[in-house]
């Protein structure tokens, strides 16, 4: 198991324990031999600004591409599907990374509040996904930050819930299907965070048929920061894709006791919701390698972008340059700052040290040691180990975590080999130190490094948008 140690620095400290670190010294003023310190100084290490292009290498990491159109039509509808008379809310909604939504503000709430809203609901067809329900104007993504409600799928309805701090639920399917011109449905939702001995449930019904999901003992929606300040509808923000056509009418919001007959135009807000626009960002497109940006560093210059998960039948993906025969018996190091701006479930990536030609001879790459950003939808996205020999990954089942949130956090990976049994991995991300001892079966195989960057995670996927900037690094032995 990881051993964690919770450290604080201010920022000043960082600067000062990465000066320590290249001259040979430990942080904490040399109160204590550092002895990873004193073996790397018979390694070379390099550090980058990206102040201009460093001329790494890539592979099917910049794919060209023509952006694609998205129409959304949906709001206001002067039509009698869902309620028998003309009057209703919804349209043609379709998937896209832009944010679209119609809804009508709410006082600000959170999941310490029952929070409960019903109606009538029709399928007019399509194949595409939408949410209804209580949301921040302000956040966006997959599963979307700070929501409340449901999901619909094609025909299926999803209970779905992400907090504030992009904790979520998983996939909860609920079995209950509005068919494609089937005729309107009452519908029902409900969060009772007092529920299950103050654990929570989520309940929806649609006609006759009742689901319940309880939270469980692994969440606590109620303490997680979320703020809801809206009610509506939402486009699902995977790439570009289908459109999906629903119509809702004679809605209840009971956390505000309000009612909607839709009569006339309740004038709520849109935005991007009858608009037609272009979608750069498309799915299996990867667009990740030196960029002008300045998102993780104070000056222009960085690397990263968007990298979607990828199958192995699209090809070899990294962007990363050469390092000299680096392998488990060497101290090893990479540093920098780095900001997570996108994420959603089903995400990640690797930035590491890797072996180029065996990283993608598996289905999981093989000849990694490195970062891996990804993690189970109820927590969000670790910052995590991810060592790999030349025959079977190893992969902790906790870190620190890391929100995809646009913040600039410090982070340092360090190799020990003469840690522990096998060697030891220590993972820094700004105040959290988390500490993983190698396993047998890696240090055993012993794989050769030749590459540092960035590569996909396998299995097709989402994307994140993440940047690295003023990275330091092991680059071989000293000549």
């Amino acid at each position: 198991m990881p051993k964690r140690v919770r450290v604080y620095f201010s920022a000043s400290i960082i600067v000062l324990a990465m000066a320590a670190l290249l001259a040979g010294a430990n942080p904490d003023g040399g109160k204590t031999p550092d002895h990873f310190s004193e073996r790397l100084h018979g390694m070379e290490l390099v550090t980058l600004d990206f102040a201009e292009d460093p001329g790494w290498q890539g592979e099917l990491n910049q794919m060209p591409h023509e952006p694609e159109m998205v129409r959304q039509r949906f709001g206001w509808s002067n039509t009698p599907y869902a309620g028998g008379t003309r009057g209703e809310i919804g349209g043609l909604i379709a998937r896209s990374v832009t944010p679209a939504w119609y809804g009508i503000e709410i006082p600000e709430t959170d999941l310490t509040k029952r929070l409960a809203f019903s109606g009538k609901i029709v399928n007019k067809g399509g194949g595409g996904e939408m949410l209804f329900g209580y949301f921040n104007s302000d956040t966006s993504g997959w599963r979307i930050q700070n929501f409340c409600g449901f999901r619909i799928d094609t025909e299926e309805f999803e209970i779905s819930v992400t907090t504030g701090s992009f904790k979520a639920n998983g996939l909860q399917y609920s079995g209950l299907f509005a068919r494609a011109d089937s005729g309107p449905h009452d519908f029902a939702f409900e969060w009772d965070p007092d529920a299950d001995e103050g654990r929570g449930v989520l309940r929806l019904s649609l006609g006759e048929e009742k689901v319940e999901y309880k939270v469980g003992e692994e969440l606590d929606f109620r303490a997680e920061p979320t703020t809801l300040n809206r009610l509506g509808i939402i486009n699902c923000q995977k790439s570009q894709g289908a459109r999906l056509e629903f119509y809702i009418d004679d809605l209840i919001c009971e956390y505000t006791g309000k009612t909607f007959d839709f009569s006339s135009d309740p004038r709520w807000e849109s935005r991007r919701a009858n608009e037609t626009y272009e979608e750069n960002v498309l799915r299996a497109f990867q667009d990740y390698g030196f960029s002008p940006t300045n998102f993780a560093g104070g000056e222009p210059g960085e690397i990263g972008g968007i990298i979607w998960r990828w199958e192995k039948e699209y090809g070899v993906s990294y962007y990363a340059t050469s390092v000299k025969d680096l392998s488990l018996e060497m101290p090893l190091l990479f540093s920098g700052f780095i900001n997570f701006r996108r994420g959603a479930t089903d995400s990640g990536f690797l930035f590491g040290f890797f072996d180029k030609d065996l990283a993608y001879t598996a289905y999981k790459p093989l000849g990694f040691l490195g970062v891996a950003v990804e993690g189970p939808t109820r927590l969000g996205h670790y910052f995590n180990l991810y060592a790999a020999g030349t025959r079977e990954k190893h992969r902790p089942g906790e870190g620190s975590l890391i929100q995809p949130d646009g913040t600039v956090r410090h982070f340092e990976f360090r190799y020990d080999p003469l840690k522990g049994d096998h060697g030891t991995a220590s993972i820094t991300l700004e105040d959290e130190i988390t500490e993983f001892p190698l396993p047998s079966h890696v240090r055993e195989d012993n794989p050769i490094f030749d590459s540092i960057g960035f590569l996909p995670f396998r299995s097709d996927g989402l994307s994140v948008e993440v940047y690295v900037d003023d990275l330091t690094y092991t680059a071989g032995k000293k000549e």
